[in-house]
């Protein structure tokens, strides 16, 4: 049954499509925006003049809708992961060293490795007893600077042990030859490191949750205060610990009564008591909910965080729901081709269980899918003093941005940055090769914005990538049968030789547009939406290399790391390439490393662009199968300066490889009678169906391999801070 309003209906039966900036870009260089303002300034059209021409928005290009013909790199064979899997191990591979890293300023800084993962132990994988510095419990993703309740202390860090997929758990096993590492000890939880004379990792404690069970759950509604399956997100506020926990990964959802979906949580430091601020997050799928930043409105305090999309591209390969719109959308033709694998698919309102569907499919095939809050690739912000409701909602929650794919990294620039002071500048990592709508040749971003998302803005997901439409040809795999849905002439590639390269001739065309009523204003479970909210904003501050994975950031703010050259510039953990597709190096080789943008302005202080320089990265640079470790860096995944601003810390989550990356192409179909099984392109195209199972991706990672890495002025003493 239709669910639209009666009073609504007929403005929601005129569609909108959304429109984008034409900005020139370079990677790794902003566009020609001629001010800050440009990229932050409040736009007098917003939500007043959305119905523009949907040829600008398409840049000129209409795209297909899914890719023909489906192939599958072959998976690594036992013998090949388990060739991959010890040579993550220093134990039978290479041992890392700081000699195995290249520096931008080699002279001005030394870099040193603080503390190591258990299972780096020179007496093999978590060895008893724990011995300094191998006393990190399992795989790290996330740091933070707070108060110290230990002698050394004051460095917080937190595990995510099921990480990409649910590879280390089962019996123990401490041997990589004979399969993953599994040991009870990499368990979810927060952790205080405390450091030594010589900045070494020498004592640990349990500040939450980890093997002991340290802690307790807390607040009005204690039963959402168990950790779920990692932690991704760690800040310290106020006396305060912050924590972003999800329960699934990667085609890995693990929802149920006491882990649904993603949770924010507050953490005392001292006790471990932990209080769910919201629940229910939808972080069931491939990207989860992350970073942290505060901001002060109307004298209360605001907890921002970030929410990942379900999915890669919006279509439902092998997850088992889809990404919830943050308002009412219409799936366009091509968005139907997936249908049901698309936007909504199986969601509700508030993302919670006996709630309403958000699907609402129309009596002429049209299909409309409500909007809700909490919603996938977004920030969202909850106030700190309010409390969660008991069925995991939060009353407060609001949305300050939407339209990311993967929102990593946040921090808040110093109002003296120049160009970006005072602005919330995040990183996204944006699209893979693989799935039902494959994207290629998608940049990760660094954007800023409004750290309150005053007007909140809309960065593009899954309908434009790097601040173009996502038909473009820029995005498009070679040899798309599907071609044709644009009208492009293919008769040429029949005429390629076969040792040719084929050209990428067509990108992914939009999927949905977003319903708005007679005067522009969006819609959001079927009731307009008040406020000034502009859907066409689609800018940007810089690109990376395509697939580095751009995650944790933060600003250097002491003259003492590098002097002027490095003041105000931001830095960030590239984590690297996952190989999608298997097999896809050079595209394998990159990431791996620590990257810098220098902001760049006029003698007036008007915006001009950035500089992307690397800061560091491994001599010998790792790539995809078997070439996972030279000694260096493993997956830098967070990054963040000391409280005085004259260290900088990079967490590297540790080894990690693909070892199938699933089905590309194709149409998801379980069993073809049954529509709610089987997506309509796959009745459409004769032998386009795929099992959702051959769509699944398996990621290891090598458990007890993270590692705290620390570079500092080649002046500092180590006992300085």
């Amino acid at each position: 049954m239709s669910r639209i309003h009666a009073s609504t209906s007929a403005r929601q039966a005129t569609h909108r499509s959304i429109v984008i900036a034409s900005i020139a870009i370079a990677v790794g260089m902003l566009g020609p925006l001629a001010s800050a303002l440009a990229i932050v300034g409040n736009d007098p059209g917003a939500s007043t003049s959305n119905d523009d021409n949907s040829n600008v928005y398409q840049d000129g290009y209409k795209g297909a809708a899914g890719y023909l013909p489906v192939f599958h790199p072959a998976p690594l064979s036992a013998a090949e992961a388990m060739t991959a899997r010890t040579k993550l191990y220093p134990q039978t591979g290479m041992k890392a060293d700081p000699s195995n890293l290249v520096l931008e300023f080699p002279d001005q800084f030394k870099v040193s490795i603080a503390c190591f993962g258990r299972g780096q132990d020179p007496r093999g994988p978590y060895a008893q007893p724990p011995r300094a510095p191998y006393l990190l419990p399992g795989n790290v993703a996330v740091i933070a600077f707070g108060d110290a309740e230990i002698p050394g202390g004051g460095l917080y860090i937190a595990t995510s042990p099921t990480g990409f997929n649910d590879t280390v758990t089962g019996p123990q096993n401490l041997n990589p030859a004979t399969g993953p590492v599994v040991t009870a000890e990499n368990t979810t939880g927060i952790f205080e490191v405390g450091l030594d004379k010589s900045a070494k990792c020498d004592k640990i404690r349990t500040v939450s949750g980890g093997p002991t069970k340290a802690g307790f759950n807390g607040g009005p509604h204690p039963e959402f205060g168990d950790f779920g399956a990692n932690i991704d997100g760690l800040a310290f506020h106020n006396g305060f610990l912050y924590a972003d926990d999800f329960s699934g990964g990667p085609e890995g959802a693990h929802s149920g009564p006491k882990f649904s979906g993603g949770r924010v949580h507050r953490i005392n430091p001292e006790n471990g008591e932990r209080v769910a601020l919201v629940a229910n997050l939808p972080s069931e799928g491939d990207h989860q909910n992350d970073a942290f930043v505060f901001f002060e409105e109307n004298g209360r305090d605001w907890v921002e965080f970030e929410q990942g999309t379900t999915t890669n591209s919006g279509t439902v390969d092998g997850e088992g729901v889809g990404d919830i719109p943050c308002f009412d959308i219409k799936l366009t033709k091509a968005g139907e081709r997936f249908f049901p694998f698309t936007m909504g698919y199986k969601r509700t309102v508030k993302n919670l269980p006996g709630e309403q569907p958000l699907v609402d499919e129309q009596p002429d095939g049209s299909v409309i899918v409500r909007g809700t809050l909490p919603c996938s690739g977004s920030t969202l912000a909850v106030r700190a003093d309010s409390i969660i409701n008991a069925d995991g909602s939060n009353s407060t929650i609001r949305l300050t941005g939407w339209g990311f794919r993967n929102p990593y990294g946040m921090v808040i620039a110093p109002k003296d940055v120049p160009g970006v002071g005072g602005e919330l500048v995040l990183t996204n990592n944006n699209v893979d090769v693989r799935g039902q709508r494959p994207l290629a040749n998608g940049s990760d971003d660094v954007w800023p914005f409004e750290a309150n998302g005053i007007p909140p803005r809309n960065w593009g997901w899954p309908n434009q990538i790097n601040f173009y439409s996502s038909a473009d040809p820029q995005f498009g795999l070679s040899n798309n049968q599907l071609a044709g849905d644009a009208g492009v002439y293919t008769g040429n590639q029949a005429k390629r030789a076969n040792n040719q390269p084929a050209q990428a001739i067509i990108g992914q065309a939009p999927i949905f547009d977003y319903l708005e009523d007679s005067s522009g204003h969006l819609f959001r479970e079927g009731n307009v939406v008040p406020e000034a909210i502009d859907a066409e904003f689609v800018p940007g501050i810089s690109l990376v290399t395509v697939d580095i994975s751009a995650d944790g950031i933060d600003v250097s703010r002491n003259k003492a790391f590098g002097g002027v050259e490095l003041l105000h510039n931001f830095l960030f953990a590239g984590f690297g390439n996952l190989e999608f597709p298997l097999g896809s190096v050079p595209a394998g080789m990159v990431g791996k490393d620590v990257r810098r943008l220098k902001v760049e302005t006029t003698n007036t202080g008007a915006y001009v662009g950035t500089v992307q320089k690397v800061f560091a990265n491994n001599k010998v640079q790792p790539g995809g199968w078997p070439n996972l470790n030279t000694g260096g860096f493993l997956g830098p995944l967070d990054l963040k300066f000391s409280p005085s601003g004259k260290a900088m810390w990079v967490v590297d989550f540790g080894g990690f490889f693909t070892r199938d990356s699933g089905a590309v192409g194709g149409f998801r179909c379980d069993d073809m009678n049954n529509p709610t099984r089987c997506a309509r392109g796959a009745k459409q195209f004769p032998n386009s169906a795929v099992k959702s199972s051959d769509y699944g991706i398996t990621i290891e990672q090598a458990a007890g391999t993270s590692m705290l890495w620390r570079f500092v002025p080649s002046d500092m003493q180590d006992d300085e801070e």
